[in-house]
């Protein structure tokens, strides 16, 4: 991190990726991000919580 321009990577659930990587936009990093597999099951409430919280970011 002490470089002129330190790149990220940012690893999280599928879901969460898009606001993630906005959040680190904001905070000025230089980020591509990776998902992780989400139960099937899990993934609709996950999405609306993910609207939400984008909707909130903003």
């Amino acid at each position: 991190m002490t470089s002129q321009k330190p790149k990220f990577v940012v690893v999280t659930n599928a879901y969460h990726v898009f606001r993630a990587l906005l959040i680190a936009k904001e905070a000025g990093l230089d980020c591509i991000g990776y998902d992780s597999r989400t139960k099937w099951y899990y993934t609709l409430n996950a999405f609306i919580r993910e609207i939400i919280g984008y909707l909130y970011f903003k």
